[in-house]
């Protein structure tokens, strides 16, 4: 069911509101989240819980970017098959577009698309929907949708860091929601300086030459390429080592 998550999304959640001195038990009990799902990482869960659940520790732990914090403990590799389509792409942009295409593989409690915006760059856009269902109703949902956006896009972007570079930053980032009443320097750390609120849409910008740059991480990637040919020259293998190498590189990078 595409209207339940396994988890594995709420990876680093429990462990960053003990670092606050808050019970994670607790804070899942009062968003109506299993227990299991602390322990569990395939356990099903409904996707306003998760965002109910990141509205209400930052709350409890006195921090207004821990979604953000969140993200960047968290890789794609949560996405599940999804993640196993996407990195076999060789650009950002690439991966990108089949992530954006295909999501609600992974949920539909969220959207995402590609535009170019003008010819400096693309615009990835994302949307965040409230599903109003008997079970969604159990809890009282917050609305908000602060933490989960701001989980989202720093995933994305540290996503591209480890795929571009880790001094990769995006042209800009955009959110929906207005900017936080406290010092912005965490959000500064992740996207850069420029940080744009009340948009109309959550989004990251990457310049056209980002998005398609080839990337260094993967199966696809040079250094995956220059592997496989040291494997070859080295052992220069007769016809019955030739699986040899595949062997080593599935190993090595899951290709």
């Amino acid at each position: 069911m595409t209207n339940l998550v396994p988890s594995v999304v709420l990876e680093g959640v429990a462990e960053l509101i003990e670092q606050n001195g808050q019970d994670p038990v607790e804070l899942f009990r009062r968003v109506g989240m299993p227990e299991a799902a602390l322990f569990e990482p395939n356990v099903l869960i409904r996707p306003e819980h998760c965002a109910n659940l990141l509205e209400l520790a930052a709350v409890e732990c006195s921090d207004p970017f821990f979604g953000l914090k969140v993200g960047c403990l968290q890789r794609f590799d949560i996405m599940g098959n999804l993640w196993l389509m996407a990195r076999q792409t060789e650009t950002i942009g690439e991966e990108m577009q089949l992530i954006s295409e295909n999501l609600a593989l992974h949920t539909d409690s969220m959207t995402s698309y590609i535009s170019s915006d003008s010819p400096s760059g693309k615009l990835m856009s994302f949307e965040f929907k409230t599903p109003v269902n008997p079970q969604s109703l159990e809890q009282p949902l917050t609305r908000s949708r602060v933490q989960v956006s701001e989980l989202a896009l720093s995933l994305t972007c540290n996503e591209f860091r480890r795929s571009l570079g880790r001094d990769l930053m995006p042209d800009y980032v955009q959110f929906r929601h207005a900017a936080p009443a406290t010092d912005r320097t965490p959000l500064y750390k992740v996207f850069g300086h420029r940080v744009f609120f009340n948009q109309d849409v959550h989004a990251i910008h990457l310049t056209s030459e980002d998005f398609s740059r080839p990337k260094t991480q993967g199966p696809r990637s040079e250094a995956a390429k220059e592997i496989h040919k040291k494997i070859h020259g080295h052992f220069n293998p007769p016809s019955d080592w030739a699986s040899l190498s595949s062997v080593v590189l599935t190993g090595l990078f899951g290709c």
